[in-house]
Parts: C-alpha cells; sequence; structure tokens
C-alpha cells in the first residue's frame, strides 16, 4: 500500500505541473518572429515604389526593405537595384513589376531584370509559366505578360524550366538564350546572343560605369567581361559564327541576317502551340514584341 508521504510527493508535483500550465497560458504570447527578409533598396533611379504586404512596411526593418509578399515596382525609365540578403545583385529595369514570394524566389510580373548571385549561392525567378534557377551565375530575364519570356544566360550556368511541367527543363550555357512564347508546349532550343553587344548596350549591365556611376556599383562586371571575352574566343576560333549570333536591344531582338530571321521564324511556329504569335512582329532584320 502505497503511504501518505510518497502520495503526497506525487500531488505536489502534478500541482506544480498544473501551475506551470496556467502560468505558461496566461502569459502574454511571444511575437512570431518576422520572416527574413529578401533584401533591400541599394541604389535607385527615377520613379522606384515599394508596396509592403499589409500595405505598412515592418518598422522593425531599415527603410527599403522588401519582405515576403513585398512588391517593387519601377516607373519610366526608372532603375533600382536590391542587394539581397544572400549579397546577390538584383537590377530592375524601367516599368518593371516584381514581386517577393519567400527568401529565395521572386516573381518577375511584367519588366526587365539582371540577377548576378555569389559563388555558391542559388536564387530563382519567376515569370509567366517559367522557373530560372541559377548558382553563382548572372541572368538577364524580360517578361512581357501575353507575349513572351526572354532569358538570357550573360555567365555562369542557369537552369531554366516550365514550372508546371515535370521535367522540362534546359541549361542555359553563357551567351545562350530562351524566347519562350506563352502558349509553348515545350521549350525551344537556345539561341546565341552577341553578349559584347549586350554588356555595352544595356542600361542594366551598363550602370555603375561612366557617366552611368552609381553611388556603390555592385554589379561585378568582370565576370560578366570573362564570358564575353570566351564568347569572342570561339569566334576566333570558328566555332561559332557571327552571322548565327542575335543583338539584343532593349526588348527588341535583331538578327544578323535573313536566313537567321526565317530560321527564328519557323522554330516560333514549332514552339508554339496557338496563333499567339501574332504578338510577334517581324520587320526587316528585327523581331518587334
Amino acid at each position: 500500500m502505497m503511504n501518505r508521504s510518497y502520495k503526497y510527493k506525487i500531488m505536489t508535483r502534478h500541482y506544480a505541473a498544473l501551475l506551470i500550465l496556467i502560468a505558461w497560458l496566461l502569459s502574454p504570447a511571444s511575437p512570431v518572429p518576422a520572416a527574413a527578409p529578401y533584401g533591400a533598396v541599394h541604389f535607385s533611379r527615377g520613379e522606384v515604389t515599394i508596396l509592403p504586404a499589409g500595405g505598412k512596411q515592418d518598422s522593425s526593418l531599415p527603410p527599403g526593405s522588401l519582405s515576403p509578399d513585398d512588391r517593387i515596382l519601377t516607373g519610366k525609365d526608372a532603375l533600382a537595384e536590391i542587394i539581397l540578403e544572400s549579397k546577390s545583385v538584383l537590377r530592375l529595369g524601367p516599368d518593371t513589376r516584381l514581386a517577393v514570394k519567400d527568401g529565395k524566389a521572386a516573381i518577375l510580373e511584367q519588366g526587365t531584370l539582371c540577377l548576378q548571385a555569389p559563388e555558391g549561392v542559388k536564387e530563382r525567378i519567376l515569370a509567366g509559366k517559367m522557373a530560372v534557377d541559377i548558382a553563382g551565375a548572372t541572368i538577364m530575364v524580360a517578361h512581357a505578360p501575353g507575349q513572351a519570356v526572354k532569358i538570357i544566360a550573360l555567365e555562369g550556368k542557369s537552369r531554366a524550366a516550365v514550372s508546371d511541367r515535370f521535367g522540362e527543363w534546359l541549361i542555359l550555357a553563357p551567351g545562350k538564350m530562351l524566347m519562350v512564347p506563352p502558349e509553348s508546349r515545350s521549350l525551344p532550343d537556345p539561341v546565341d546572343v552577341d553578349l559584347d553587344r549586350l554588356a555595352k548596350s544595356s542600361f542594366l549591365i551598363r550602370t555603375g560605369t561612366g557617366r552611368d556611376k552609381t553611388p556603390s556599383p555592385s554589379l561585378d562586371r568582370e565576370r560578366i567581361q570573362a564570358a564575353v571575352t570566351g564568347q569572342q574566343f570561339s569566334l576566333a576560333k570558328g566555332d561559332l559564327d557571327t552571322t548565327n549570333l542575335f543583338l539584343l536591344q532593349g526588348t527588341r531582338l535583331f538578327a544578323a541576317s535573313a536566313n537567321q530571321l526565317a530560321s527564328l521564324e519557323n522554330r516560333m511556329h514549332a514552339w508554339s502551340a496557338a496563333p499567339s504569335l501574332t504578338a510577334y512582329t517581324l520587320k526587316g532584320n528585327s523581331v518587334v514584341t
């Protein structure tokens, strides 16, 4: 038979546990830790607007911070440079709308961007039905809703995939570009883009040099220049024909020859399952989107 002393000890322990539970239930709820910020605006030019989730920015974060579910918009002729928590550099061009999904991904709803990740750092951009993953690489992405998504690998290797189709993906080497209409049933073959011309003419890449200096340029152009040099070496060796290079100026893609333009038009018809190609206008040696 259990003695009274032992019963008293058990009851005391039960009461103590009950009191601890009641005290915990009555104590003020611990604040839920805020989600880690995606990054912060490092430099901006022109009209740049941040639309925080819930209509109000977290007061605990520095001004210009971007958190999950926030959006950032740029106006005409505007530019925004964002330093991500991962130390990646994200630049947004004019008339661009970007939605932050989480700490490792963002959605390019429209417009253009350039994203550069440090070695070993992974990033993801979603645009239309495309998902682009990079690790220690630099890419440019342009999204014209209802028309096309353009993905250009500037340096390093990038992986482009159809987000709603398992196993539909391509690895893009430097200088390769995908141009995918919205109704495409499969990924097209990538085409070659003139990296030298692109690096010299692109607002997103060029800013930070000459008269376009930012307060503290953070995009590593030496990495891009190394890819440019590699492409020029391939041209000199004859591994790549200059007539097969496309020239990109803003959102316009220029073909080097009429044969190349015809080849692109044929590819576009092969890529698309619907007559969405009416979104493209062919003029001379250019494809206007």
